[in-house]
């Protein structure tokens, strides 16, 4: 077979040209004849202009190869090989549908001669190929398997936007239905794979492996996102802990995040399905998938509590959302979890705006009933960076604080801390790098006058506002003297003057308090409530990229002091 194929006797087909099925078609299709068929015709037509639809082949691939790109069933006749490399999703149900892979199966048993063989890519569970697809190519081909026509599973390790780990730097498992089916296909594959071939011992085995190699790391991603979630509870920084324990030559490094696509979000269903069919329920790999099912409503909740933090008016918010492909640096859409962020934030009447360089507007629309935005129109109240396309990763700090006042990503870190204890604020202020200090000077165990030295001291370039009551003046006084903070906020009922300084706000007591940070660009602000007797810590707020103001005096009826400043979260 082998020979026939590299002399041009013979001819090769590949059914389903898509991330996977087209990088093997135009590699094999330089050693030897092929059919490219795909049912798409829009999509054949890019390929026979050398484009390639998912954005991952580039067009001098497609030169010097010796292909026939074709819709046409009947094409297919003049193949004696057939490698299928069709999708293999879940249904609503989550329950596999093999509907692209049966009907891949019919179209090859239908012109399907004695002496074929036939090489199955898709993803499946353990026994499909010969319990599920066999059968049916016995029935439209007339012929008898393992007798007339070979069979043999090869699963696909393609990385879509990974430009390291490609086909040919992969090693391939490859099987067969028997000792001759197993070393022909072994053969065929050698001629492309450059990192070399493994000979699975059975069918049944290289469709395990390639379903555990997914079910691994989606179990190994729930763990890290569970982690995440814990992790927010106290306040630490995830990312900071995995750095940490990533010393140990033996800690694996996966990472928190979104799980969508048609690999790691999908494939663990097909194992779950078929270990329910012998009585097992796979509680961990099950547990996973809850995990990870779930983490895009919980990225979302996550904004709207800082949202309500900020006391916005939630259904008059509008959200960024960039990116809403499955992952970062491809086009491909399918079963992508950043919708769940998206569907969650619609739910609460949120706005929601979605951007992407390099989703198809049109597939957003079809596949998810969503508008994409041709370009951004803010302000907006947060940013969800949903997809770390290379595009976004090289965006710097300016650009979200002139866009939004709230970024999201799955690891949140909090952005505005209080302190009751003055004995804890210098430790504090040491172990993180805080943007602006807010101090009530009524406050336990250390007095305003001997703290704000200790902070001007220690950070001399933090901007510290002072909030006194009015019993508190004498207190800020002295503070005033030692020159030790930028603003303060006094009541305006206090009968001493502290002078008429532009640095100095009289506010009546119990009044709404305003200390506004108003952006350059936007001149936009929002509101924090400040409870009396504590320390506010804000990051976020540079001097780079705002000024200072204090309002005017005047007179309200709320019980609550409220700084107003724009938040940006890490």
């Amino acid at each position: 077979m082998i020979a026939s194929l590299l002399a041009g006797n013979k001819k090769l087909a590949v059914i389903g040209l898509g991330y996977v099925g087209l990088p093997i078609a135009l590699e094999l299709a330089r050693k030897m004849k092929v059919i490219g068929f795909d049912i798409n015709p829009a999509r054949v037509k890019l390929m026979k202009e050398g484009i390639d639809p998912s954005n991952e082949i580039s067009s001098e691939t497609f030169k010097g190869c010796d292909i026939t790109f074709t819709a046409d069933q009947d094409d297919l006749a003049a193949a004696s090989f057939y490698i299928v490399a069709v999708p293999t999703p879940i249904d609503d149900h989550k329950q596999p549908d093999l509907g692209p892979l049966l009907s891949a199966c019919k179209t090859v048993g239908d012109h399907l001669s004695d002496g074929d063989y036939v090489v199955f890519e898709s993803t499946v569970y353990p026994g499909c190929t010969e319990e599920d697809c066999v059968p049916i190519l016995e029935q439209r081909s007339g012929l008898t398997y393992k007798k007339h026509f070979k069979v043999g599973f090869s699963p696909e390790r393609i990385n879509p936007g990974d430009q390291t780990h490609t086909l040919a730097t992969i090693t391939k498992v490859t099987s067969g239905c028997d000792e001759l089916s197993a070393e022909v296909i072994a053969s065929l594959y050698e001629l492309i794979i450059t990192a070399g071939v493994h000979r699975a011992s059975s069918i049944k085995v290289a469709e395990a492996a390639k379903i555990i190699e997914n079910a691994q790391r989606d179990i190994n991603i729930a763990f890290m996102n569970e982690l995440s979630m814990i992790f927010n509870k106290m306040d630490i920084n995830t990312f900071e802990v995995l750095e940490a324990a990533g010393t140990k030559w033996n800690f694996l490094r996966f990472f928190p995040g979104l799980v969508g696509g048609h690999c790691i979000g999908v494939d663990p269903y097909y194992l779950t399905y078929k270990s329910g069919k012998y009585g097992h329920h796979a509680r961990i790999i099950n547990s996973g998938r809850d995990i990870n099912d779930g983490m895009g409503s919980y990225v979302a909740n996550q904004g709207l509590k800082k949202l309500v933090e900020l006391r916005k008016d939630i259904q008059s918010c509008k959200v960024l959302v960039m990116g809403i492909t499955f992952k970062e640096n491809v086009s491909d859409i399918r079963n992508s979890k950043v919708v769940d962020v998206i569907r969650e934030f619609l739910s609460y009447g949120i706005a929601v705006d979605i951007v992407d360089p390099l989703a198809s507007p049109e597939e957003v629309r079809n596949e998810y009933q969503l508008e994409m935005k041709n370009e951004l129109q803010p302000p907006y109240d947060a940013i969800v960076v949903a997809v770390n396309h290379d595009e976004y990763v090289q965006l710097d700090e300016e650009y979200f604080l002139s866009t939004a006042e709230l970024v999201l990503n799955s690891n949140q870190i909090t952005n505005v801390e209080t302190c009751h204890d003055s004995t804890k604020i210098i430790e504090m202020l040491k172990s993180k790098e805080y943007s602006l200090v807010a101090l009530d000077i009524n406050m336990p165990n250390l007095s305003g006058k001997e703290l704000l030295p200790k902070i001007s001291e220690n950070f001399p370039e933090m901007p510290v506002i002072v909030i006194t009551a009015i019993n508190d003046v004498d207190n800020a006084v002295e503070c005033m003297k030692l020159g030790a903070f930028d603003y303060l906020v006094k009541p305006i009922d206090d009968e001493k003057e502290l002078g008429d300084q532009p640095n100095i706000a009289s506010l009546s007591l119990g009044a709404e308090r305003k200390f506004s940070f108003k952006h350059k660009s936007t001149k936009e602000s929002v509101s924090l409530s400040l409870e009396s007797g504590s320390l506010l810590l804000m990051k976020g707020i540079t001097q780079k990229h705002w000024q200072h103001s204090l309002p005017k005096t005047t007179k309200v009826s709320e019980p609550r002091i409220n700084l107003t400043f724009r938040a940006i979260i890490e």
